[in-house]
């Protein structure tokens, strides 16, 4: 059985590493998100654009823009872009749903006004929690965040955890980290989810993703593992495949053996069940490529690693939760894959670390150089041989000879007991040595004589 789990596991391997994942326009990408997800990526997408993207990128931003009504964002970008789109036609669009907007907060505020005056303080918060939703929507963010403050100090219950939730969401797209993270982070360490499951799962993933970007990938992995599945899209954060590309940078980064363990017995048992079982993550099988990239992890193909990111790479630049770390986590693997290979070894060619790697001997060699001045490993770099050798380091001598030490003094006690076993078979008699008085000793031919008191361990002559 295990045989047949093994040869599952490498077949899968070798196919999933083969996978690519194909570059799909943009338009097609984007229509995976909605709402305020869909708004920020866009706006993320067009800073970045190349000027030859650009027209496409504004066309698709100003449809989104009119359908969630976010005239402070159509405005920005028609003030900043005019020389790339016509914005006659688009003011106009501004003007009647700036109007829109101000008449929907006119009344609501008159409703609050009213409830104020009747001391209905049970509806005031709510009241204040839809003026927020309003300037949200108009791309008001300090508007909207400062009325949910309000309507957070009158509520209470479930309405306090909608509210927070609210919030964290428009400081996630707003790229405000520490605010997120100061929203969820009571939500993360609950075990009961007091005011619904899919409430808490959807706070623990903005605190994971909070974490992620700000280069906490310990913390994030241990959350966004916590997220219960099977996973439930949530469009307006992010899709099931950034989820997963999220959870597996972050494994990849942090290189924990024992989750990377726990998820591979996980997909062997999948495999072997012919089907997932309940527990089990079920991006590893919609999503082959990262499956290729989580083998491949553990079982240190590192070559195959650095390739996959590399196929992964224009999929992860469109994303604005990534690519502040992307860099770096992959800089990070590089190095811990080095770390962890050349480790056993005492002595090994860099032509052999470049081919195991796919990388250039001088890469290897700049990567070994920062590797052993940051004391991850203990060794020297032999330049004429070109071959990286570790040092000794006086641990390991002591241990040497503390092991050296404990077999010679094994090899004594062996000897002594061999002797004593063998003399007790032979039936020989054993007296102590008494010399005669001209200093020979007295002729006894059935005795062993031995020299001191009798002490088996103490004479030199044994």
């Amino acid at each position: 059985k295990r045989e047949r789990e093994k040869e599952k596991m490498e077949t899968i391997t070798e196919a999933a590493a083969e996978v690519k994942r194909e570059d799909e326009p943009i338009e097609v990408m984007l229509c995976k998100y909605e709402g305020q997800a869909l708004i920020s990526r866009l706006q993320y997408l067009v800073e970045s654009a190349v000027p030859e993207a650009l027209p496409d990128l504004f066309r698709v931003f100003i449809s989104a823009l009119k359908s969630s009504k976010n005239t402070t964002a159509l405005r920005e970008v028609l003030s900043q872009r005019s020389e790339v789109i016509g914005g006659a036609e688009e003011m106009g669009w501004v003007a009647a749903t700036d109007n829109e907007v101000k008449k929907q907060l006119s009344s609501l505020r008159e409703q609050l006004a009213a409830m104020k005056q009747r001391a209905r303080s049970d509806n005031i918060g709510e009241i204040f929690a839809e003026i927020a939703r309003v300037h949200a929507a108009a791309g008001q963010i300090p508007q909207a965040l400062s009325n949910y403050s309000s309507a957070l100090e009158l509520a209470s219950g479930e309405l306090v955890a909608t509210y927070e939730y609210e919030m964290a969401h428009l400081h996630i797209h707003s790229r405000q980290y520490v605010k997120v993270l100061g929203i969820t982070g009571h939500y993360v360490r609950q075990t009961k989810a007091p005011h619904g499951a899919d409430r808490l799962q959807r706070m623990r993933l903005l605190h994971a993703i909070g974490c992620m970007a700000m280069g906490k990938e310990n913390e994030a992995l241990n959350t966004f593992l916590e997220v219960s599945y099977p996973w439930h899209p949530v469009p307006d954060i992010c899709t099931e495949e950034d989820f997963a590309n999220y959870t597996m940078l972050c494994l990849a980064h942090v290189g924990h053996r024992a989750t990377l363990r726990q998820l591979i017995d996980q997909d062997t048992s999948s495999l072997v069940a012919d089907g997932p079982s309940s527990d089990f993550p079920r991006f590893l099988i919609e999503y082959p490529q990262l499956r290729g990239l989580l083998h491949n992890l553990y079982y240190m193909h590192y070559g195959a690693v650095l390739r996959s990111f590399k196929n992964l790479s224009e999929y992860y630049k469109r994303d604005m939760f990534l690519i502040p770390r992307l860099h770096l986590i992959s800089d990070n693997v590089r190095k811990r894959a080095l770390s962890q290979y050349v480790r056993p070894y005492s002595r090994l060619q860099l032509g052999t670390i470049a081919l195991v790697f796919d990388l250039p001997e001088d890469v290897v060699l700049h990567a070994l150089v920062d590797l052993i001045e940051a004391g991850s490993i203990d060794a020297r770099l032999d330049w004429e041989q070109r071959m990286l050798v570790r040092k000794e380091t006086p641990l390991e001598q002591d241990m040497l000879e503390s092991v050296l030490k404990a077999s010679s003094a094994y090899q004594e006690k062996a000897a002594i007991a061999f002797f004593q076993g063998h003399v007790k078979r032979s039936k020989v008699r054993i007296r102590r040595r008494n010399d005669g008085p001209h200093g020979h000793p007295d002729d006894d031919s059935d005795t062993l004589m031995l020299p001191g008191d009798g002490d088996w361990g103490s004479s030199p002559a044994l």
